[in-house]
């Protein structure tokens, strides 16, 4: 096909064979280049014009065309005249397309060495050389250059000194020029005055851009704008530290939305101290709850627990609930385990805020901790359509440790709802998801309820191994001190379980730790296994104990599926014990439970992929 071109481009029958190929294997199959070489070739008067056809002079044997496109470009525009060369550059700072009035105004306002009064000339010798075309003249003359790859060449023609000048000035001229219609030109002005280092201005119109971005929810376009802004005002000397705190809690939420990274901790950090350096609790509240999500994000939500209290009570004083939204659900979200009933209220209010405000990560997160607490008082059907839910949410929310906590409740769910193959896969997923991701804290609750879901399927192979693996990790991270001994005590349950009586007294001092830190759930949680294991034993009369206190712990706040659990329990230590009324009465206990609760749905389609 390049032959073909070559051939209707230039009809020409001395063209040597070698120049022929030469032409051909530079160009590689692009037709613009293939255009520009002939083109060059004229230029330099290795192919001339006679009558009415064209000849190849003798030198053309020897000709050196450049190996790039970039390169024959910028060759033919450093050839013009000086004054021609500088309306292209000066054109080629302005953009691909540009405005003859905002370039006769540039070249107009420019130094005298370099001032030139009449680019019209100029723009018709380009026009002529096909570096650019007429676009537009209906509401304003535009030009464009005729390939994107001409106005990078004629741009980087320029010295990084006179590219900040110009660029410096093309934005002011724009500012003189447009003020009627300038919002049409913020991104222009923000991208000038970045690359002319004019930061305060830069800053200014880098935050306007991506205001206007956020209007049309265009999120990476305004990333990169309030992104720019924040370099830029980090740049202006003595800038006042509200502006700087402000550009940075602009920019937080939506980098928040997109991505994570070490620098938005960093910022936020900045941003509160900021904040209370002006005693400004308005800012303050802003940077602490961004700080709490981009914890939790991370995979490290225990980070996010010592400010939660402080952000709440700030962002509620200041009247915001969006803002309030957040370290409320991370509170109310720890308050599902001890108390799932009254947490419901909460948790639907939360939702419904974070749906008000756009805010997926948090209303997916929120979707499967609800999922979780229907689950935990046996409102099964429920569970199951805030999970479903929750997990449609999950792609809108693009975060991979959103989507590991969504797949964490879903395996605690399914656990609570005695389907241990769902608990399993679920679980799976969460650990795999979160430790990708780096989320440590929550890979380890991931590996955690993937344990939970081995024990409940009798797979204590599998139960140890993970467990074992939850344990290594988590014992080494701060922030899981108070999460581990439940690990710690599902393990010592595993191995009780597998037949390794010693265990039994890593349960107890399990039991004793959580009762120490007030976790009164995964007291009953221990004393549960506890009585399995004196059953198993034989030690009836404590595993009675054990049971009873579980048993009531878990009547009291209504955790129906785990009260039939140990009800179960008890009415076979009661068989054991020849006590026939009393096994009698547990079974009836136990129907009349499993009568108010709807088991858990076992469709294919809602497996984890």
């Amino acid at each position: 096909h390049s032959r073909e071109l070559l051939g209707n481009l230039l009809d020409i029958e001395d063209l040597p064979e070698s120049v022929h190929d030469l032409i051909l294997q530079k160009s590689e199959g692009n037709p613009f280049f293939v255009e520009e070489v002939i083109r060059a070739l004229i230029d330099s008067q290795h192919i001339v014009r006679e009558n009415s056809h064209w000849r190849a002079t003798r030198e053309i044997v020897n000709v050196a065309i450049p190996d790039t496109l970039a390169g024959l470009l910028s060759a033919r525009i450093d050839r013009l005249p000086n004054d021609t060369k500088h309306v292209a550059q000066t054109s080629a700072v302005l953009g691909r397309i540009f405005a003859y009035r905002a370039l006769a105004e540039v070249c107009a306002v420019a130094p005298p060495n370099v001032r030139i009064d009449d680019v019209e000339s100029h723009l018709d010798t380009l026009t002529y050389e096909e570096l650019v075309r007429e676009r537009e003249r209906d509401l304003e003359l535009e030009y464009i250059f005729k390939h994107a790859l001409t106005q990078e060449a004629a741009y980087n023609l320029l010295l990084i000194r006179r590219r900040k000048e110009l660029h410096r000035r093309a934005g002011a001229v724009l500012e003189q020029v447009y003020t009627e219609r300038l919002d049409d030109f913020v991104p222009a002005l923000a991208h000038h005055f970045w690359l002319g280092e004019d930061w305060e201005r830069a800053a200014e119109y880098s935050m306007r851009a991506g205001d206007q971005a956020m209007k049309v929810y265009a999120l990476s376009e305004a990333l990169n704008s309030y992104e720019r802004a924040c370099q830029a005002f980090e740049k202006v000397p003595n800038v006042p530290p509200e502006r700087l705190a402000d550009a940075i809690l602009t920019w937080a939420p939506v980098a928040l939305k997109l991505k994570f990274d070490a620098a938005i901790l960093e910022r936020l950090a900045h941003a509160e101290q900021l904040a209370r350096d002006l005693q400004d609790n308005s800012r303050l509240a802003q940077a602490l709850a961004w700080t709490a999500h981009a914890h939790a994000l991370a995979g490290f939500p225990s980070r996010a627990i010592p400010i939660l209290a402080e952000s709440h009570q700030l962002a509620t004083e200041a009247g915001d609930e969006g803002l309030a939204m957040i370290p409320e659900f991370m509170m109310v979200a720890s308050q599902v385990e001890q108390d799932p009933r009254s947490s419901l209220v909460q948790l639907k209010r939360i939702i419904d805020l974070a749906h008000k405000h756009d805010h997926k990560q948090i209303e997916a997160h929120a979707l499967a901790a609800k999922g979780w607490a229907h689950a935990r008082i046996g409102e099964y059907a429920q569970a199951e359509e805030d999970l479903r839910h929750a997990h449609e949410m999950v792609p809108a929310a693009n975060s991979p440790v959103t989507e590991a906590d969504v797949n964490t409740f879903s395996s605690w769910s399914y656990f609570e709802m005695g389907d241990p193959h769902r608990a399993v896969e679920y679980g799976r997923l969460a650990a795999e998801q979160a430790l990708t991701a780096q989320g440590l804290e929550c890979g380890t609750v991931g590996m955690f309820v993937l344990g939970l879901g081995h024990l409940q399927a009798q797979n204590l192979g599998g139960a140890v191994t993970t467990l074992d693996e939850a344990i290594r990790l988590g014992d080494n991270l701060p922030g899981m001190k108070d999460f581990m001994p439940r690990v710690h005590a599902t393990r010592a349950a595993a191995y009780l379980l597998s037949g390794h009586s010693e265990a039994l007294d890593d349960l107890e001092q399990a039991l004793a730790h959580t009762r120490a830190l007030g976790d009164q759930y995964w007291v009953a949680f221990i004393s549960q296994y506890l009585g399995e294991a004196h059953t198993e034993l034989g030690n009836l009369e404590h595993a009675e104990e054990y049971f009873n206190a579980a048993a009531a712990y878990y009547q009291s706040t209504g955790m129906y599926p785990s009260l039939a659990r140990v009800l179960q329990s008890l009415g076979m230590l009661y068989e054991r014990q020849g006590r026939a009324a009393d096994a009698a009465h547990a079974r009836a206990e136990v129907q009349s439970l499993a009568s108010q609760l709807h088991g858990p749905a076992a469709s294919p389609e809602r497996s984890p992929q």
